[in-house]
């Protein structure tokens, strides 16, 4: 059986398990979380699922957060190597949340006649993890996508893929990371795998939601939708989506419901809270993310195009990082800098006092109702916004204490 123990905060949702018992369903959860399901008539009690399981350590226990502390990195006394580096190809740089770097990988390792699975929107906008083999289809895998994406059926597949010989890189969420390397038998000298620094993965009714919002305020069925637009710049993105009747709907990050909500911290998984992968080691051999900050870390270097932030957190990571620099602008950083604009490299998020009943009225509220009971209008700016951190932070000392 997965050690779900009645507690939801001790499932990430991987899919691990479900590729390979046919026993297993992720089925979805009134908040919009998808969580294995048992079929107990055919279940032999095996413990395959358990041990596939990336939240279970090898006593049988369930795995908790370990925070980092900087200058102790368990058995890697020399990594993570830290940079900010982005893409020579502004094109490619422009195209991408950050600078670029994920691409240059991915290219790399198509030209040795390998194979690159990343998240990738379906038909309907459903997010999974999918294989491409051609340059011309990373176009699918590039780019943020705010979701959790389903890996049931890829896990598989790329199991197969190594097997047969051929290279791999996979990119996704640290636990999703996990789960693979679980799922594969640990490291592989054919598999380079890069987790992304995650802020935590939202409620995929809560995009449902706002998706139908967005089709019926258009009139048509959204074709493809882009979180990270940088038309008006890296750190001012846009979220567009695009429509079969050729309508487009742009808004800013800070004024779009669903962005809000979800930066908001409201509608994230029960695990993410708790997620003992948010610290180091990280379990990719590259971890990839947006080098927030850079401007203070590394003054004169942003010119608002996106800049990559790197850490290098393996031998193989470092030797894939290393063929590709004469195609990077490379900045040499620390772990320090890193962290300050990215702390979920080293802890998860707060849990929002307010997310059990923003859960309730998820049902039942529109997008505009729940900004509007749950968030501070924009247009209070960075004053009210951290007016409103001090309140939650006492609010929650108070819940908690």
């Amino acid at each position: 059986m997965v050690p779900l123990d009645d507690s939801k905060e001790n499932c990430t949702g991987c899919g691990a398990c479900a590729a390979y018992c046919p026993h297993l369903t992720m089925c979805m959860d009134e908040e919009g979380f998808r969580y294995p399901r048992v079929d107990m008539a055919g279940c032999s009690e095996c413990g395959r699922c358990q041990h596939l399981c990336p939240m279970v350590t090898g006593d049988g226990t369930v795995l908790k957060h370990h925070a980092w502390v900087a200058g102790e990195i368990s058995g890697q006394s020399s990594y993570p190597q830290v940079y900010a580096a982005w893409n020579k190809n502004e094109l490619i740089r422009g195209e991408s949340s950050s600078g670029g770097v994920f691409t240059l990988l991915a290219q790399g390792i198509l030209q040795r006649g390998g194979v690159v699975v990343g998240a990738g929107f379906g038909p309907r906008l459903q997010l999974c993890h999918m294989a491409v083999d051609t340059a011309d289809d990373l176009k699918l895998l590039r780019g943020s996508k705010y979701l959790q994406s389903d890996m049931v059926d890829i896990i598989g597949g790329i199991k197969s893929f190594l097997d047969r010989g051929r290279e791999v890189l996979f990119s996704g969420t640290p636990c999703q990371v996990a789960g693979l390397n679980s799922s594969v038998g640990g490291a592989h000298e054919l598999l380079l795998t890069c987790d992304l620094v995650c802020h935590g993965v939202p409620s995929d009714r809560l995009f449902r939601n706002y998706i139908q919002e967005q089709e019926a305020a258009h009139g048509a069925a959204a074709l493809g939708i882009s979180f990270r637009d940088k038309k008006s710049g890296w750190k001012r993105y846009s979220v567009t989506i695009k429509f079969a009747n050729g309508a487009v709907y742009e808004k800013s990050s800070d004024e779009d419901g669903f962005m809000r909500l979800f930066l908001s911290d409201l509608s994230l998984r029960p695990s993410c809270y708790v997620c003992p992968f948010s610290t180091i080691p990280r379990q990719g051999d590259i971890t990839l993310g947006d080098y927030w900050g850079v401007a203070a870390a590394h003054p004169g270097i942003d010119d608002d195009g996106g800049v990559t932030l790197v850490l290098l957190n393996s031998v193989q990571g470092l030797e894939a990082f290393e063929t590709l620099a004469d195609l990077m602008t490379v900045y040499p950083s620390d772990i320090r800098k890193g962290v300050a604009g990215n702390p979920c490299i080293i802890r998860p998020v707060s849990m929002s006092p307010g997310r059990r009943r923003f859960m309730q009225d998820l049902g039942d509220l529109s997008m505009a109702e729940l900004c509007a009971q749950y968030l501070l209008p924009p247009s209070w700016g960075e004053r009210g916004t951290a007016r409103m951190k001090r309140f939650l932070s006492r609010a929650r000392n108070l819940l908690y204490s």
